[in-house]
């Protein structure tokens, strides 16, 4: 017990709501992460993890000059940014692991954010770290487009799992701040705000738009609060990532009917790519047969991620960038959505 207590007190943003059966929560996630990591150390290095260990120049790796030192990371970390996409802390990590400390470290440092993942997003979503709540989200978690691409490789691993921990941190905070004035001590939470905001375009654009929109009637009441000040950090770290990266998605070389025919194609790719997007509106539709009235409440609290997940689908329309990862938003809203749906949910027996 004396055990637990520790970890309260030491990680109360990850533990604090950590309910009954401990021990089976800490076996079965200390499982996860061994698991976790064996996937993660039996797989190579892939793609770009061998173009960052050289040194980034006009956007291109320079396969002559292998990357050694803090002045060569900082320089390729600079030029990738100006020229290649706006993701300056994520790529910063991501080529000091990979070009510098090596594969290992990533191999021992994955499972445990993975775990933290895991966990915030629990505390996130349902607000207490119940057993079930916590295998629920790992089963859904697995059933994600190329798992291995968002969860195991290095270089999707760091920017979207590994990024995600500290988002979902922002989040947590900016949920518990919100009757907060903004004070001088604020500028730790505002600076960890602009760094969460400018970890990945595709993940933070999305949200900062979901939290606006639904802020937006409260702006002139929100002046004063630390959660107004913050979600501006946010948002003006995810619009300088996503405009250092916007460039990429221009496609001047095609005419009107090749770009018709591109987004067709690629609306095609979206429907056959998406897994929890319809086990939540499975989830929905099943709700409004048992309890309407609930059911459209908990999505009325929750607009912020219906938000996310249109935005996410406007911006890989509009912007013809799609990939297979950038449904990631797509479907951790959809996860969000089911677990409180879930969670939340009581039977109407009339």
């Amino acid at each position: 017990m004396k055990t637990f207590q520790s970890m309260h007190k030491a990680h109360p943003l990850l533990f604090g709501g950590l309910e009954k059966k401990r021990w089976l929560t800490v076996v079965f996630l200390a499982l996860v992460a061994l698991t976790i990591g064996i996937m993660t150390w039996h797989l190579p290095l892939i793609g770009d993890d061998y173009y960052y260990l050289y040194v980034f120049s006009d956007g291109v790796a320079d396969l002559d000059n292998e990357l050694h030192s803090f002045y060569d990371l900082i320089a390729s970390v600079v030029d990738h940014f100006l020229v290649v996409n706006g993701r300056f802390f994520v790529h910063l990590v991501y080529q000091f692991i990979d070009a510098i400390l090596g594969k290992w470290c990533f191999n021992l440092l994955n499972p445990l954010f993975f775990v933290a993942y895991i966990l915030l997003i629990v505390r996130y979503a349902v607000g207490r770290l119940s057993f079930p709540a916590i295998v629920v989200t790992v089963s859904l978690i697995m059933l994600m487009p190329i798992f291995k691409h968002f969860y195991l490789w290095m270089a999707g691993s760091i920017n979207y799992l590994w990024a995600s921990v500290i988002v979902f941190i922002f989040l947590i905070q900016y949920d518990r701040r919100g009757g907060r004035r903004i004070c001088s001590s604020s500028w730790k939470i505002l600076l960890l705000s602009f760094v969460a905001g400018s970890l990945h375009e595709g993940i933070t654009v999305p949200i900062a738009v979901g939290l606006f929109a639904v802020s937006f009637s409260k702006l002139r009441k929100l002046r004063h609060a630390e959660s107004l000040w913050m979600l501006v950090a946010f948002t003006v770290g995810a619009f300088i990532c996503g405009l250092f990266t916007v460039h990429r998605a221009v496609h001047d070389d095609l005419d009107l009917q090749e770009m018709i025919d591109m987004r067709i194609n690629q609306w095609t790719d979206i429907v056959g790519s998406l897994h929890l997007f319809y086990i939540m509106l499975v989830i929905v539709l099943v709700g409004l047969f048992f309890n309407r009235k609930q059911v459209i409440a908990v999505i009325r609290s929750n607009m912020e991620w219906v938000i996310v997940i249109l935005t996410t689908l406007a911006v890989v329309f509009l912007a013809g960038i799609w990939y297979k990862r950038t449904a990631y938003m797509i479907e951790i809203g959809s996860l969000i959505l089911t677990l409180r749906l879930l969670f939340s949910f009581k039977i109407n027996r009339g």
